[in-house]
């Protein structure tokens, strides 16, 4: 509890609370009368924030959904990968293989994840593949 001047200059009000400007639901009352005031309105806590919405609250906004990516023009390449990593392929189909994934993202990427198979498979026993 503290005694602080009142905002008109002359009156005294004690003050309850926490700190200086804290608004913990505390209520002053004025020395001269004995009444307090009504502290925070009616249907908020003390203390109390209006809850967040997606405007307020960046971490609310519902993320956006990616763009679906494009089919990829020219010969459906994965089926091929496989063999086109193990040299397995006719040589034409081959040029095509390498053709096509130099402009299609999704089957270069897709063949990023079986290019490392050929040492992979060296390090088996050949007994062991068949």
């Amino acid at each position: 509890m503290a005694r602080r001047a009142g905002s008109d200059g002359g009156r005294e009000r004690i003050v309850t609370g926490v700190a200086d400007g804290a608004e913990d639901g505390g209520g002053t009352v004025d020395s001269d009368s004995g009444t307090a005031d009504s502290g925070p309105p009616p249907g908020r806590r003390p203390g109390s924030c209006p809850a967040p919405s997606p405007e307020s609250c960046p971490e609310l906004r519902p993320e956006p959904h990616p763009e679906p990516r494009p089919v990829p023009a020219g010969p459906h390449v994965r089926t091929l990968l496989g063999a086109h990593v193990l040299g397995a392929l006719a040589p034409e189909e081959d040029r095509r293989v390498v053709d096509h994934l130099a402009g299609c993202e999704l089957c270069g990427t897709a063949y990023l994840e079986v290019a490392g198979m050929p040492s992979l498979l060296a390090l088996c026993d050949e007994d062991d593949l068949l």
